[in-house]
C-alpha cells in the first residue's frame, strides 16, 4: 500500500521540487521508501509501504524496454496467476512484486488490461513511446484517486492535501459540494469540495496525452445483476462459504506481520473465523465505546475466545474529539462519518504490532445489512397491500420478485424514496439553513438527483428486484465515498494497510447472482444479512449471530446532549460563535435549533447534524 502522485505541465515548464513536495506530504502512506521520476513535462512520484517483495519492487518502476513507467498504489491478489500466464507467453521478470506484473500486463495486453486485475489499486502508467498517461482506479473504489485540472497543469494524487502542495492552484470551493455533504454526510464522486479537483470513479480510467489533455474517460467494469434462480438456499450457503473462505485466504498474501479488525459484528467475526481456519492464531484489534449501547467489545471478546486469537483493544472517550483537526486535515474535504475517529484509533492500535490487517467492511452492502432496506421495503409493502398482515406482505414481495409484478402497483420505488430514509439535513431544513446568497446551491444539489436515480434504476437491474436497487446505490456511492474513504485515510495516517475480503470483485459478482428472495423468509420477514448469519452459525452460537445490529460510530447522542452531555459547553462555545466560518454561509437560528435538539424530523438525529456542522466548521477554519 502506498501513496502516488503525478504532474503534467501543459506548458512544458516543470518545477521538479513540486513532485517531491507532494510525495513528502504522503510519507504516512509510504514511510518505507520514496521515489520520483521526471521526463520532459511529466513527473511521477511514489511513497512506498512495503508489504510484498520487500527488497525489490521499487517505484516508480520502469519497464525493461524503457518505454513504460508505473507508479502503483495497492495490492493485486491474483498476481501470481497472472505472472504464470505471462511467463508462459515468454515474458521475463526481475522481481517478485505485483507491481512488475501490472507493468508487464500493460505492456502485453494494452490499456484495457486492467479488467483482468483482482485487487485494490489506483495507479498511473506513462507510455513514453505513445506520449500518453493512463490513470486507473480499482473496480470497487477501495483505493482513492484525485485529479486537478486547469489551463496549465494536470495533477493527480492519492490525497487532496498532496495536490494542495502545489502553489498557486485555482482552489475555489464548491458550495454545491457543501450542500451534498449536508445531505449525505460525504461528498459523492466525482465531486470534491474544490471545483477543479475531481475523484476518479471506481471501475474507470482516464487517458491523457502528454500535453495534459484528457483523451479518454472510460468505464471498464460494471456489476451485472443476473439472479440465478436454479440454486437452492443450502447450495448458495455452500458456495458462499467456499468463496468467502477463499477470498480471506487470498487477501492474506503478505511478507509482513498482519492481523484483523474485530469489532464483534458478524462481518469482522466471520473474517477472523476464516483467518483462524487458514492460519491459526492471529492478532485482532478493537475499539470500545464508553457507553454500553454503542459498545460491542463483549462480542469481540467472545469472538476472539472462540477462535483462540489475541485481542488488543482501547476505549474511546469524549477526549478523542481532540483528534478532529488532524483528521479533517488528512481527509482534505468535509467528511461527516463520526466513525472516522474510532477507525483512526483502531488503526493506530493495530499499527503498533502489524503492518496489514483484514477488515469486515462490505458485508452490509453486498448482503443487505442495513436497516434502511427494511424501512424502504416496508414502505413498498404498505403502499401495495396496506390492510394485510406482515406475513402476507412478505409473500407479496417474494412473489413480485419472482413474477415481475411490482410494476402493477401504484407505488413506484425510486431513489428519492429510498434515500429519504437515511439522509441527514433534510431538503426543507437545508433551505432554511443556507443564507439567501447561497440558496441556489440547494437547487444545484437537487439537479444532481438524475445521476443518483440512474444508479438506482441501473439498466442491468431488473426493475422488480427492488432490494438490488438499494444495494447497488450503496455500492456505488455510500460504500465508496464514505466507508472506503474513511478506512483508507484513517489507516494510511498510521501507515497501516487494510484489506477488505468482502469488497472483492469475485465476491461482488457472486452476490449479484443471488436472488433477492433469499434475503426473505416467511417467518422473520426481511432479515439483514440472513445468508451471512446462517454461515456464521457454523462458527458462533445463535445468541451471538442473532442480535441487534450496532454501528461503529461515536456515542455523540450522549456526548452532545443539551442537558447532560459531556461536551455541551464545548460544542456551544464553537457553534454559537457568530465569528465562526459556518456563519458566512448559514443562518444562526437553524443552528440554534439543532443545538437545542429542536429538529425532530423523521430519521434525523440532532447529534449527527451537530457533528456535521463541527466537521464543516473545522474544515472551513483550515481552508
Amino acid at each position: 500500500m502506498c501513496g502516488i502522485a503525478g504532474i503534467i505541465s501543459k506548458q512544458n515548464i516543470l518545477d521538479k521540487t513540486h513532485i517531491s513536495n507532494m510525495i513528502s506530504s504522503l510519507d504516512h502512506r509510504g514511510p518505507d521508501e520514496n521515489g520520483v521520476y521526471n521526463y520532459e513535462n511529466v513527473s511521477l512520484g511514489h511513497a512506498r509501504l512495503s508489504i510484498i517483495d520487500l527488497d525489490s519492487g521499487k517505484q516508480p518502476m520502469i519497464s525493461s524496454c524503457n518505454n513504460f513507467v508505473l507508479s502503483f498504489n495497492g495490492e493485486i491478489y491474483n498476481y501470481k496467476k497472472l505472472k504464470k500466464e505471462l511467463k508462459f507467453k515468454g515474458l521475463d521478470f526481475s522481481t517478485n512484486s505485483d507491481t512488475e506484473v501490472v507493468l508487464k500486463m500493460f505492456e502485453y495486453y494494452g490499456v484495457d488490461f486492467v479488467k483482468r486485475l483482482r485487487g485494490m489499486f489506483a495507479f498511473a502508467i506513462f507510455d513514453k513511446k505513445r506520449k500518453e498517461i493512463h490513470i486507473y482506479r480499482d473496480q470497487l473504489g477501495i483505493k482513492p484517486m484525485y485529479y486537478y485540472q486547469d489551463e496549465s497543469l494536470f495533477i493527480f494524487s492519492s490525497e487532496i492535501r498532496s495536490i494542495k502542495q502545489i502553489p498557486c492552484l485555482n482552489l475555489n470551493k464548491s458550495i454545491s459540494a457543501i450542500d451534498h455533504y449536508l445531505w449525505l454526510s460525504y461528498i459523492p464522486a466525482p465531486l470534491t469540495i474544490f471545483k477543479n479537483i475531481k475523484k476518479l470513479e471506481p471501475g474507470h480510467y482516464i487517458s491523457l496525452n502528454q500535453s495534459g489533455k484528457i483523451i479518454k474517460h472510460k468505464k471498464y467494469w460494471e456489476i451485472e445483476y443476473k439472479s440465478n434462480l436454479k440454486l437452492k438456499r443450502n447450495e448458495w450457503l455452500e458456495i458462499l462459504d467456499d468463496k468467502l473462505s477463499e477470498s480471506v485466504k487470498i487477501h492474506t498474501q503478505s511478507d509482513v506481520p498482519f492481523g484483523a479488525f474485530l469489532s464483534g459484528g458478524i462481518d469482522s467475526s466471520l473474517v477472523v473465523a476464516y483467518m483462524n481456519k487458514h492460519l491459526g492464531n492471529v492478532n485482532s484489534f478493537s475499539i470500545s465505546m464508553d457507553h454500553s449501547e454503542y459498545d460491542e467489545l463483549t462480542w469481540a471478546k467472545q469472538a476472539a475466545k472462540i477462535n483462540d486469537v489475541d485481542l488488543t483493544y482501547e476505549i474511546a472517550n469524549p477526549q478523542t474529539l481532540e483528534l478532529l483537526p488532524k483528521l479533517v486535515e488528512h481527509y482534505g474535504e468535509p467528511f461527516g462519518d463520526s466513525s472516522a475517529i474510532p477507525t483512526y484509533l483502531v488503526s493506530k492500535l493495530a499499527s503498533k504490532k502489524v503492518k496489514m490487517v483484514l477488515s469486515g467492511d462490505g458485508g452490509d452492502e453486498s448482503f443487505m445489512g442495513y436497516n434502511r432496506y427494511l424501512r424502504f421495503f416496508n414502505n413498498i409493502s404498505q403502499h401495495s397491500q396496506s390492510n394485510q398482515n406482515w406475513k402476507k406482505k412478505i409473500h407479496w414481495i417474494k412473489n413480485s420478485i419472482v413474477k415481475t409484478q411490482i410494476h402493477k402497483y401504484s407505488y413506484q420505488p425510486s431513489f428519492y424514496n429510498f434515500y429519504n430514509k437515511i439522509d441527514y439535513f433534510k431538503e426543507s431544513f437545508r433551505r432554511k439553513l443556507w443564507k439567501r446568497d447561497f440558496e441556489i446551491n440547494y437547487e444545484l444539489t437537487m439537479s444532481h438527483m438524475d445521476k443518483y436515480q440512474f444508479y438506482f434504476n441501473y439498466s442491468n437491474i431488473d426493475f422488480n428486484k427492488t432490494m438490488n436497487q438499494g444495494k447497488y446505490f450503496d455500492q456505488k456511492s455510500y460504500m465508496v465515498d464514505d466507508i472506503l474513504t474513511k478506512v483508507d485515510i484513517a489507516s494510511m495516517m498510521n501507515s497501516l494497510e487494510v484489506r477488505t475480503p468482502f469488497i472483492d470483485v469475485e465476491i461482488f459478482e457472486l452476490a449479484a447472482k443471488i436472488p433477492p428472495s433469499e434475503h426473505l423468509n416467511s417467518k422473520a420477514g426481511f432479515e439483514p444479512k440472513s445468508l451471512l448469519k446462517e454461515l456464521a452459525l457454523k462458527y458462533y452460537p445463535s445468541n451471538f449471530v442473532y442480535r441487534k445490529k450496532m454501528g461503529f460510530g461515536l456515542p455523540t447522542e450522549k456526548w452532545f446532549d443539551p442537558k447532560n452531555g459531556y461536551l455541551k459547553k464545548e460544542i456551544n462555545n464553537i457553534l454559537l460563535d457568530n465569528n465562526q466560518p459556518i456563519y458566512n454561509y448559514f443562518k444562526g437560528k437553524p443552528i440554534q435549533k439543532i443545538l437545542n435538539y429542536e429538529v425532530s424530523e423523521k430519521n434525523t438525529s440532532n447529534s449527527n447534524l451537530i457533528w456535521l456542522l463541527l466537521v464543516l466548521n473545522e474544515w472551513l477554519n483550515q481552508n
